[in-house]
């Protein structure tokens, strides 16, 4: 599950996107350079091969570790492009390219928005889309993404071979799971498994946002992928499937589970990418990148030390302290005016999370009820977290 998103109001010019995926699964943020290529070579895709691009863009993606995918990206162009799982009638080929494919090869061969619908068009009526999605489970479906520039967007929405694209005349676009599309979701939606997805309550919840609360600044678009649904803030848990009715989901559902694993907001007008490197960015920190900047470190550790912080609180139920939000929209406030780089960012949050894991014990309200499912659920997923002691920003 996934929510994403487009808005340029008064000022303010961004894409953004919630990637939600299984709570053990880490994403790499990674930055490539333009590539030259032989005539010939062959690119190996998570399940396929096609021919490699004589030239490729910069990038730079969030990747879930064990695919070649990317969940979202920007490229040097300003294109960013995220995709989402789609539920629909129909049955998805058992290989092809997957929607994480088609992100990344947009990104790679594209100039403009506009090229790259074309690109990814093509693309899926020569190999189609397939492939199995799911880190610990078997997850086939098909995708829609939201392509924009600097200049304009889409919405674009994809059942087997059948691409249907619409250039968004509004200032805003979001897409959460389901299809809006009418040509297509009149004949090919399948509302059972986008109502168990909450996927029209959350993207209502972000096009109202969006409409009731112009955006005055980028903070205003981080407030959204952290939103909840509640008035208080405060997550709310189904025993069905967790939290899963507003962008800012948390797993601890019985039978379906997402979580957010990984946010990220690019800002058109300053070229500048805001990224958590963590799962629930409602406790994390969006910490900036300068696309061009070519001397990204490469910090380690910080998603596993952010799990066992916001797992803790999943677990306890406790609500979390007003003191360390005031301390999360300060420090973000500073990064706005004054950037920094990505290694004293990492330091800062790894400080950060070590301060508030300390002051935890000190919390005495509690959210909600500890729930046994949630508890037993984090219990379960703690156990088999992946001892992984990989990058969280790579540069190649």
């Amino acid at each position: 599950m996934c929510d994403t998103f487009f808005a340029a109001q008064g000022t303010v010019r961004v894409f953004a996107k919630n990637s939600d995926r299984d709570p053990n699964e880490p994403q790499y943020l990674e930055r490539y350079g333009k590539q030259k290529y032989p005539a010939g070579s062959e690119l190996a895709c998570t399940y396929i091969k096609i021919p490699q691009a004589p030239e490729t863009a910069a990038i730079f993606i969030s990747r879930p570790f064990w695919m070649w995918g990317a969940e979202m990206g920007v490229n040097e162009y300003g294109v960013a492009i995220g995709n989402e799982a789609i539920f629909t009638k129909k049955s998805v080929q058992r290989k092809g390219l997957t929607g994480m494919d088609l992100v990344r090869l947009g990104l790679e061969r594209s100039h403009s928005a506009e090229e790259a619908v074309e690109i990814i068009t093509q693309l899926i009526k020569k190999y189609g889309q397939g492939g199995n999605c799911g880190f610990n489970t078997h997850f086939f479906y098909h995708n829609s993404f939201i392509i924009a520039d600097k200049v304009s967007s889409y919405i674009v929405e994809c059942v087997d071979d059948l691409v249907v694209s619409h250039k968004s005349e509004q200032n805003c676009a979001a897409i959460s799971n389901e299809l809006t599309l009418l040509e297509l979701k009149k004949k090919y939606s399948d509302p059972l498994k986008s109502r168990v997805a909450q996927a029209k309550k959350r993207r209502n919840l972000i096009l109202q946002n969006l409409i009731q609360k112009p955006l005055n600044s980028v903070q205003d678009v981080f407030s959204i992928l952290r939103h909840h649904g509640t008035e208080n803030g405060h997550i709310k848990y189904s025993w069905l499937n967790g939290a899963m009715s507003a962008p800012c989901m948390h797993a601890g559902g019985l039978l379906v589970n997402s979580q957010t694993t990984s946010s990220f907001v690019y800002d058109f007008h300053q070229d500048r990418l805001w990224v958590t490197g963590t799962s629930t960015p409602c406790l994390s920190l969006f910490k900036p990148i300068d696309f061009n900047d070519h001397s990204i470190e490469m910090p380690q550790k910080l998603w596993h030390q952010h799990e066992i912080f916001s797992r803790g609180i999943a677990q306890s139920g406790i609500a979390v302290d007003q003191e360390f939000y005031h301390q999360q929209t300060e420090t973000e406030s500073l990064w706005l005016k004054q950037p920094v780089n990505i290694k004293d960012s990492v330091r800062f949050h790894s400080k950060f999370i070590r301060h508030w894991s300390k002051k935890m014990a000190e919390w005495k309200t509690y959210a909600h009820a500890p729930s046994l499912i949630a508890w037993g659920y984090w219990k379960r997923q703690t156990q088999s977290t992946l001892k992984l002691q990989q990058p969280f920003v790579t540069n190649n």
